[in-house]
């Protein structure tokens, strides 16, 4: 919950100010390349016809470490980055319905 309510005030103030404006692009640019990398993962795996969204979150929590390491993000939007990242599980498990599925022989 408080979690949550860091995000909604995040947000409100990244509508409302031009440096805020600025952020929210920038936080976008973030969210975006991990979220490329993390579907690169899944779609890369011999498990992603069976991913469930704690295996997804779990490899967003991952991606996000990574990439705060190697960006030298500040460690504290860490719970932001992997909030917003893993909203997006509802558009990479849309794609994986849409994957025609393996015959097992």
């Amino acid at each position: 919950m408080v979690v949550g309510g860091l995000v909604g005030g995040l947000l409100v103030w990244l509508h409302t100010s031009k440096k805020g404006q600025a952020t929210r692009k920038e936080l976008k640019r973030h969210t975006s390349e991990i979220f490329a990398r993390v579907r690169e993962q899944v779609l890369a795996s011999n498990a992603w016809e069976t991913l469930e969204k704690n295996k997804y979150m779990d490899a967003v929590r991952d991606a996000v470490d990574r990439y705060i390491v190697e960006t030298g993000l500040a460690a504290d939007m860490k719970a932001v980055l992997v909030t917003i990242v893993g909203a997006y599980w509802r558009i990479l498990h849309g794609e994986i319905k849409k994957r025609p599925r393996k015959k097992l022989s």
